[in-house]
């Protein structure tokens, strides 16, 4: 068995109009990480994709009732640890729940080289797990020059090679999450060729932002959504994998770790 996790980031509105629905109908978990400050807003620069909206506090509750896992993308879509804590304790609040919250760093700020400073959130139980991903500026020109070139050729090769460094091993103490980052840069075959390759008892976490109809307002506003189409062909694909691949929240993935190291 392989585990995916599906990542989506801000808390977008067309998450709850679009991948939410695709969700329910394959019958599939994620996780959404939700910057706290921004829900029920619709004037949000840093979400041009997304029309500049972000999904209500109700909306954000109603997909926490059907299963998906809410984490915290702090309150205004930063690193600062006040923002970090006053996010997770908002998420606490509102949906009444004692389960550990999770943070996604907002822009991939945080790195291996960096996550000493983060660490007391953990410690002290604030976070239950960080997850970042990729951000080509500190990867070095190995990792840019393969973006460049999958990017330009639509190499499904070439994605595996600048993203096989974020396979995940359940069996290792973790608290860092590295993520596969999605964007109209890449697609759909690149990323399911890439889950044909993790080994077994291994795991991604796949990371979205917008997902979109090519008729929706945020379509070709940036580079930050996929498509309606084909993350369907993914959520397809990976239903049909069931026996094979186990589509769990980024929590769940935390829990077969520390579960693997009692």
């Amino acid at each position: 068995m392989k585990y995916i996790v599906l990542s989506f980031d801000d808390g977008r509105k067309d998450f709850y109009t679009n991948a939410f629905p695709i969700l329910k109908k394959y019958q599939l978990k994620a996780t959404l990480n939700v910057v706290t400050g921004f829900l029920g807003r619709n004037d949000l620069p840093v979400f041009a994709s997304a029309n500049y909206a972000c999904l209500s506090t109700d909306e954000m509750k109603e997909c926490a009732v059907y299963g998906i896992e809410i984490a915290n993308h702090s309150v205004n879509h930063t690193n600062d640890l006040e923002q970090i804590i006053r996010g997770t304790e908002f998420i606490y609040n509102h949906l009444k729940t004692e389960q550990e919250i999770g943070f996604a760093s907002p822009s991939s700020e945080i790195s291996k080289k960096n996550i000493d400073k983060y660490k007391v959130l953990i410690k002290s139980n604030k976070v239950l797990y960080i997850r970042s991903g990729n951000q080509i500026k500190r990867d070095g020109l190995y990792y840019a020059g393969l973006y460049i070139l999958y990017r330009a050729s639509k190499s499904k090769k070439l994605f595996n090679l600048y993203n096989k460094r974020n396979i995940i091993c359940p069996n290792n103490e973790l608290e860092f999450y590295p993520s596969i980052t999605c964007s109209a840069d890449n697609t759909m075959d690149q990323i399911i060729s890439f889950i044909q390759r993790i080994p077994d008892e291994h795991a991604a976490i796949i990371m979205f932002h917008s997902i979109l109809n090519p008729f929706d307002l945020g379509w070709g506003k940036d580079k930050w959504y996929n498509s309606v189409s084909d993350f369907e062909n993914l959520c397809d694909y990976l239903a049909k994998k069931k026996n094979n691949i186990s589509v769990i929240t980024n929590a769940e993935l935390c829990g077969m770790s520390t579960m693997l190291l009692s």
